[in-house]
């Protein structure tokens, strides 16, 4: 008998092993020597310590500016530059719920986040989990996530991968930079020039862009792009080309705004720099105003030094002064105008003879709520008037004026030379309107919407007189002063009369730009109303054209045709009246 204890294994002697286990662990190790690692996938981690502190890569920027993300507060000094809000007051602004079961990725924006290209965010396998603008949250699944965006070709995006939690929303910090362009001419007048926008390190060309037209209601769109040095270059130019370009350098997390000068029509770059023009016409946040005026002055004299009787001197001014003032802030849309169109003529420089050939003022506010970015419902208010009283004059011929009422029966007989026919602020015109607006193509060459809604609207007339003939006096009065009668201008009383209508309304509006120099504008409207008289098929008609031609910087050429037809039941308040000017303006615009 063997009285030796048995041996057990050390603790570092490792586990035992059966019969055939050595060759299953030298298989499993050679398997392990040939396997290689799994790519790593694209973009940069979304960490604790990158939020705290980011530091992003670039081949431009080498050496690190006071303001970039090495320096404290680095991001509290680029918000600055911002025209949203800052991070924190985006995210605490945001009302978008996070479900349980998912987390969100936060994206701000720099400015309006209609101008700034799509975000996109895509799971780990490349397929797309939701697409849409920044300054706001995007759920997801917790784990990890891409968010890709910025300007450019899809390969030119940005890419950052994020760890999502649940019920966590990952703000991610703008490492990135927005530029915005302003174009212009060298009177600082706006308008949509073109130009290429490349990135100088590498050549890469990011396409062309375009300014933007404040006479259509434009605003430059925003490239979101890589911190870097760029070139804007005129298009055709080489990208190393030493002529017709500007460059801008962009820091992380900045936001600027840069105003290019170029040349009407060939678009060549004369100059540029980071200022921004659109202060002076934004009243405050999500406001813009806009002021143009024109005008004429005529001075005329023709003297016959035989016969001073015959001498002639006049004089003619015209004004025309155009004021809008806008609210927008998606989805509202809130746009009122002021029309001040006057005409004066001041025969033998006499003020007790002076004479109003145009006189119109209007005013007008659209406020549509597009709750679809091509439909929703409007609200609209009008107004227009004459501003001064109506003044007829007698001929030469015609010894006194012949007032008479209704009845024919003779009221007055005045020998001056003038007569009020209507009051100031007569007649006047107040118009209001619901119903449903679709905007049928909007792109910037053609712009057409239509709206179709029930309206309103209240006709005054304040102490109005008519031009009357002589059979409008009764047969005794002219029997008894014929010779009077048919010496006076006869005037017929009408006094104060309002109309008061409603029923169903349409109107189409259209906005086409035609070249490079003009543009034509067109605004048809269809009343009919159902009361106080059924007037369906005699509805009332309301035109108004205009096409406009830049002859210059300052000169502008104006085309107006105005159509305009009522039709009720009196026969003294109907109009069909056809309006043409021509009109040579020298302009002073805000915009």
């Amino acid at each position: 008998m063997n009285s030796r204890p048995p041996r057990w294994p050390s603790r570092s002697a490792g586990p035992r092993l059966r019969r055939g286990a050595p060759a299953c662990a030298v298989a499993c190790l050679l398997l392990a020597a040939q396997a290689a690692p799994p790519p790593d996938l694209p973009g940069e981690d979304i960490t604790e310590d990158y939020i705290r502190l980011m530091m992003p890569a670039d081949s431009i920027v080498l050496n690190a500016p006071r303001k970039s993300p090495r320096a404290a507060g680095w991001l509290d000094e680029m918000m600055k530059t911002w025209d949203a809000p800052p991070l924190e007051q985006q995210i605490a602004e945001d009302a978008t719920l996070v479900p349980m079961g998912k987390g969100a990725v936060f994206i701000p924006r720099m400015g309006d986040r209609e101008l700034e290209p799509d975000v996109e965010i895509i799971d780990s396998t490349g397929e797309l989990i939701t697409r849409g603008k920044p300054g706001g949250r995007f759920n997801t699944l917790p784990g990890t996530c891409f968010v890709m965006l910025g300007s450019g070709s899809h390969k030119q995006n940005i890419v950052r991968k994020v760890l999502v939690e649940e019920c966590r929303t990952v703000p991610l910090v703008p490492d990135w930079a927005g530029l915005s362009i302003d174009v212009s001419d060298e009177n600082n007048i706006q308008f949509r020039g073109e130009y290429e926008l490349v990135r100088i390190d590498e050549f890469e060309p990011f396409g062309r862009g375009f300014g933007a037209d404040p006479d259509l209601g434009e605003t430059p769109k925003t490239w979101i792009l890589k911190p870097g040095l760029y070139k804007i270059v005129s298009v055709g130019e080489s990208y190393n080309t030493l002529r017709n370009f500007v460059t801008v350098q962009l820091l992380p997390g900045q936001f600027v705004r840069l105003l290019l000068i170029e040349s009407e029509p060939d678009y060549r770059i004369q100059g540029g720099g980071i200022v921004d023009v659109r202060i002076n016409r934004a009243l405050a946040r999500n406001w813009k105003y806009g002021v143009d005026i024109g005008g004429s002055a005529l001075f005329n004299a023709t003297i016959d030094r035989r016969d001073r009787d015959e001498s002639v001197n006049s004089t003619t001014i015209a004004l025309l002064l155009k004021m809008w003032l806008r609210f927008e802030k998606k989805p509202v849309d809130w746009l009122t105008s002021l029309r001040f169109d006057e005409g004066l003529t001041l025969p033998q420089f006499d003020f007790s003879r002076i004479e109003n050939t145009i006189d119109d003022l209007r005013q007008t506010s659209l406020f549509v709520w597009r709750f679809l970015p091509w439909f929703g419902p409007y609200g609209r208010f009008e107004a227009e008037t004459d501003l001064f009283p109506k003044q007829v004059r007698r001929d030469q011929n015609e010894q006194s004026f012949y007032i008479i009422d209704g009845s024919g029966r003779n009221i007055d007989i005045d020998t001056t030379d003038s007569w009020q026919t209507e009051d100031a602020f007569s007649p006047y015109r107040l118009e209001a309107g619901v119903g449903a607006n679709i905007d049928i193509v909007d792109t910037r060459p053609f712009n057409a919407r239509s709206r179709a809604g029930f309206g309103y609207s209240f006709d005054g007339f304040r102490n109005r007189y008519r031009n009357a003939a002589v059979t409008d006096v009764d047969s005794a009065t002219r029997a008894a002063d014929s010779a009077v009668v048919s010496a006076s201008r006869i005037l017929e009383r009408v006094g104060t009369v309002n109309i008061h209508q409603y029923g169903p309304e349409v109107a189409l509006n259209v906005e086409v730009r035609i070249g490079k120099f003009a543009q034509a504008t067109g605004e048809i409207k269809v009343f009919a109303p159902i009361a106080p008289e059924l007037r369906l098929l005699r509805p009332d008609l309301d035109i108004r054209t205009l096409v406009s031609w830049r002859l210059s910087q300052a000169i502008t050429l104006d085309y107006e045709w105005n159509y305009s037809l009522l039709q009720p039941e009196n026969p003294d308040l109907k109009t069909d009246l056809m309006e043409h000017r021509v009109l040579v303006r020298y302009s002073f615009r805000s915009r």
